[in-house]
């Protein structure tokens, strides 16, 4: 199940630096619109391996896809110095409804959050930091909202199986 990548993803930093990770997106089109946001956010924070059958895809999927890869362009000169670490407290787990690792880079921190089986649309997150504010770098035209809290944020995903890159400053 395509979901499980996520789980590898997150705990990926416990075993092997940013830089030496590659994680696999691979967007399938009948799968959707979330399917592919989510596999794209699987690899924003390691060596990203694109694949599927691009002569399938309709225009929505390529362009996430496209966007996708954008964002990873500019973002992956922090990679190798990125510093991952888990807000949620713990090591992600197979068993997890939600999963969220950090990376601190140069000049702010970035938030991958998956929803995974999840009854809850929202999570908050605990930033042991100051920042003045969120971004939502990937996917830009989701669904996904977040709002800043004092020394915390909180990500509603609607979906289930679904996922989001942020940028904190």
């Amino acid at each position: 199940r395509y979901f499980f990548v996520a789980h590898i993803a997150a705990a990926a930093g416990t075993a092997v630096l940013p830089e030496q990770a590659a994680v696999w997106a691979t967007p399938v089109e009948s799968w959707g619109k979330s399917c592919t946001t989510f596999n794209m956010v699987n690899a924003m924070m390691q060596r990203m391996h694109l694949s599927g059958d691009v002569l399938k895809w309709q225009e929505e999927t390529f362009n996430l896809v496209r966007e996708g890869v954008e964002v990873y362009k500019a973002t992956r000169a922090d990679i190798d110095s990125a510093i991952p670490y888990y807000p949620l407290g713990e090591i992600p787990s197979y068993d997890d409804k939600w999963l969220c690792t950090a990376y601190k880079c140069k000049d702010c921190t970035r938030f991958i959050v998956w929803r995974l089986e999840s009854e809850d649309e929202s999570i908050t997150i605990p930033a042991d930091f100051a920042f003045d504010g969120v971004k939502i770098l990937y996917p830009t035209s989701g669904n996904c909202t977040v709002a800043k809290g004092d020394g915390e944020i909180t990500v509603t995903l609607p979906e289930k199986l679904t996922a989001v890159f942020l940028e904190l400053k």
